[in-house]
Order: structure tokens, then sequence, then C-alpha cells
């Protein structure tokens, strides 16, 4: 049962993470502006963590996300 807390701890961060960074990896894409693995990373943890822990975990991916850009610039 612990171990499973802490699994679930642990891929809460990893995406946390990955959705904060993927904001900063564009693609460009043909008649679009360009494409973020944000949105990527925004699917994968709902799948993978559900409804209310991907929820969680893509506002403070987000809110990294903001804070980091006010810092570069």
């Amino acid at each position: 049962m612990m171990h499973d807390k802490t699994r679930t701890l642990a891929y809460e961060g990893l995406f946390t993470a990955l959705v904060a960074a993927g904001a900063f990896i564009q693609i460009p894409v043909p008649y679009l502006d360009y494409f973020t693995l944000q949105f990527f990373f925004v699917l994968l943890a709902g799948m993978i963590l559900g409804a209310k822990r991907g929820a969680a975990v893509v506002t403070s991916g987000k809110r990294l996300s903001k804070k980091e850009v006010e810092m570069v610039c």
C-alpha cells in the first residue's frame, strides 16, 4: 500500500515537471503557428493519473511554466 502512494507521488512530480517544461518545447506545424508538447503531457497525465490527480498536476505545471516565463523575460 505504501509503495502505491510513493509511486503516485513520483508520477505527480514527474508530470508536473514535464508539463512545465513542455510549454517551452515548440514544434512548427504547417498551416499553424506551432505545437507545444505541453498539450501532449497534459493528456498523458490525465490518462495515467486520472481526472483529479491529473488536474492537480496540470494546475501546478501551468503555474510553474508561467513563473519561468516571468523569470526569463
